[in-house]
């Protein structure tokens, strides 16, 4: 078991978070690295922690999810990559620290390497729109909408001038 009087990764000393899960490290390295594995791959977000790894992927290709092409799958890709890296370097850390083997929590490694999202995994659950944008129907549906509350209102004020208040309120209950 490893046990750390510095901060400093054997492996990848760049790497920020690899620094700070070693200096904030109590006990045993191998026991803090294992933690912070587990952390990157699984974690459902939560006060001070970001998404894991396995939440990420599920989520970039979920039902609903932006499409690939879009800023959103970008930047959702760009952090998928940044973690994967991270992942990778907590587990080369653990392996070069002597820590035990078959310790580490099921699936990581292949999590730390798994392929980005593509196309066809997001294809799978959604369906895609095949080139038609539902942009205009929002807006004609909105300015049917808007169209008719503007006419209730002018209609109420109208019935308010000509007969009273209380009228103009009744004829904004009738259609």
């Amino acid at each position: 078991m490893a046990t750390f009087d510095n901060a400093i990764p054997k492996t990848h000393p760049e790497n920020s978070s690899l620094r700070k899960t070693l200096r904030e490290c109590d006990g045993d390295a191998c026991t803090c690295l294992k933690e912070k594995i587990e952390e990157i791959a699984n974690s459902n977000k939560g006060p001070g922690s970001p998404k894991g790894l396995a939440t990420r992927f599920a989520e970039q290709v979920q039902k609903g999810a932006q499409p690939p092409g879009t800023t959103s799958w970008a930047n959702h890709q760009n952090e998928i990559a940044r973690q994967q890296k991270n992942l990778q370097d907590h587990i080369d850390e653990y392996d070069q620290s002597g820590c035990p083997n078959g310790q580490l929590p099921s699936g990581v490694r292949q999590l730390a390497s798994r392929p980005l999202p593509t196309q066809a995994d997001w294809d799978a659950n959604n369906v895609p729109m095949q080139g038609i944008d539902p942009t205009p129907a929002y807006w004609v549906g909105g300015a049917a909408v808007a169209g008719y509350v503007g006419y209730k209102v002018i209609r109420a004020i109208g019935v308010s001038f000509f007969t009273s208040p209380v009228g103009g309120a009744v004829s904004l209950a009738l259609p």
